[in-house]
């Protein structure tokens, strides 16, 4: 499969800097990819890709993202009946009185947060080179079908994710702007205001990327506290 969007490798202390700059240019969707070792995962796995970017986009025009994630909804309700789960009352009282509870000392909202996909996870440093893919396509939302994003484990395939960032991007202002292999950060224009805005958005954030509540904030609940006022959205998949 060939590689159709040229690639660019910058010190990692000047990621965001030079994703600022490329996102002035038309015709191309800058996207930060990581370092070297992500950026070599990601070519292979476009390399192995079965379908063309046309079959990709063609299958992405077929998704409905509500209705994907409806029928997720559906997924995790009989997975929960069927291994005897039953936490509809908890559920509804934690949606009823959460945005009044004690989240230990949680910040007041995700206003802070701040791209990472240029950093050591571990140290927190930048990378000392980081590359960024130049993804000549129309619309950002069509990034993950030229990137080849997902179809791994419990990470959707690339045309879901399309359909998800296309309804997100028209209802948030969200787009992607990195993309190491396991990670998606996406850069939001007009994050939740509300706390009930939030939380609706983080049951759908859920639905789509089960980990970041599972192995990361623990409760919807706190995720959406993340959500409010943010700039950045950070997706993860094991």
């Amino acid at each position: 499969m060939q590689i159709d969007f040229k690639m660019i490798v910058v010190p990692g202390q000047q990621a965001l800097a030079k994703l600022a700059e490329l996102q002035q240019n038309t015709g191309v969707v800058p996207i930060i990819l990581g370092n070297a070792d992500e950026t070599d995962a990601l070519f292979e796995n476009i390399e192995t890709s079965e379908e063309s970017l046309d079959e990709l986009l063609a299958r992405t025009e077929l998704e409905d993202a509500q209705r994907w994630l409806a029928a997720r909804a559906e997924e995790a309700k009989a997975f929960a009946l069927e291994f005897g789960a039953d936490d509809t009352d908890e559920e509804d009282e934690d949606e009823e009185d959460w945005g009044e509870g004690d989240f230990g000392g949680m910040p007041e909202d995700g206003s802070d947060a701040r791209l990472s996909a240029h950093c050591n996870i571990m140290t927190g440093k930048p990378y000392e080179q980081v590359a960024l893919a130049l993804v000549p396509a129309e619309l950002a939302w069509q990034v993950p079908c030229h990137l080849r994003i997902g179809g791994w484990n419990e990470c959707p395939d690339a045309p879901v994710h399309a359909a998800l960032f296309r309804y997100w991007g028209e209802r948030y202002g969200a787009v992607p702007v990195c993309y190491t292999g396991d990670v998606i950060e996406m850069s939001v224009s007009r994050p939740p205001q509300t706390l009930e805005d939030a939380l609706a958005l983080a049951q759908e954030q859920y639905l789509y990327c089960p980990d970041i509540v599972d192995q990361g904030t623990e409760t919807v609940e706190a995720l959406a506290r993340s959500l409010l006022h943010s700039p950045v959205w950070y997706f993860w998949w094991d």
